[in-house]
């Protein structure tokens, strides 16, 4: 998303009904943290909304699913909802217009000016959030291996990870592990966290069995200058590439063995 004009995605809301819940908690996320971390104008992140949910939406429900991905971050919303054909062509739209004989249509405007509103008051400032979570989506990757009918590519511990931090008001960042493992664009200054004009306390690793040596190192780097490190769940094992496997067992024993502070 960090190589887009502009981070979005879609928001396939038929979700909100049906929820799945690493659309629900991860999905927000991960589009306004590549705002934040990688410089976004005004930390500007898109959303288009309110595909593939139907009829049974009006704007009571617009107004819910607008709330939710504007405090996850997300300030600038394309709707999803006009079809200009008569009879309409694609009935999992909630037509909010059809060709102006949808009563809830002139109604319209009003959830418009307060979308504007919200996502307004949601660009440019000082984002602040004490921590990140690492986005363990190559850490499944390799546990998936060449298992094509893999289930949660994201990580059942990735968004109950995101869930927990919501529901606690902790406000976090998704970093993937390729901008966590690179010293050029993280900096560690003692026990703080530089990505780009972000500033972190806590790095947050969800229950993975495999990871990158590169990135526990860094985890052990940041941990020996003062940082707080939280593992969930489980230790990683293991390394991505099956070829690393003693640095990432050394870098996990530096920071969780037995004689490790409760910092990590």
């Amino acid at each position: 998303l960090e190589f887009l004009d502009i981070p979005g995605f879609d928001e396939i809301m038929g979700h909100w009904y049906d929820p799945c819940p690493d659309v629900y908690w991860r999905e927000s996320k991960m589009a306004s943290s590549v705002a934040h971390y990688a410089g976004s104008r005004n930390d500007v992140a898109l959303v288009e909304h309110f595909a593939a949910t139907g009829w049974r939406t009006g704007l009571s429900e617009m107004k819910h699913m607008t709330d939710w991905t504007t405090v996850m971050g997300i300030n600038q919303i394309v709707p999803c909802g006009l079809d200009t054909q008569s009879p309409p062509v694609w009935e999992v739209t909630p037509d909010i217009w059809l060709n102006g004989k949808n009563p809830q249509w002139p109604y319209f405007r009003a959830y418009q000016t307060a979308a504007n509103r919200m996502t307004m008051l949601m660009r440019g400032g000082c984002h602040v959030a004490p921590a990140i979570v690492l986005d363990t989506t190559e850490s499944e990757w390799a546990k998936a291996g060449t298992n094509l009918a893999w289930d949660h590519p994201a990580g059942d511990d990735l968004w109950r990870a995101c869930q927990a931090m919501s529901q606690a008001h902790v406000d976090f960042d998704l970093i993937p592990y390729g901008v966590f493992a690179d010293a050029a664009r993280t900096a560690f200054d003692r026990d703080r966290i530089r990505i780009g004009k972000e500033d972190y306390r806590v790095v947050v690793l969800p229950g993975v069995e495999f990871i990158p040596a590169a990135v526990v190192e860094r985890l052990k780097e940041f941990y020996d200058a003062g940082g707080i490190v939280v593992a969930l769940n489980r230790l990683p094992t293991a390394s991505c590439n099956g070829q690393d496997d003693g640095r990432v067992r050394a870098a996990v024993d530096g920071i969780w063995d037995a004689g490790g502070s409760t910092r990590g």
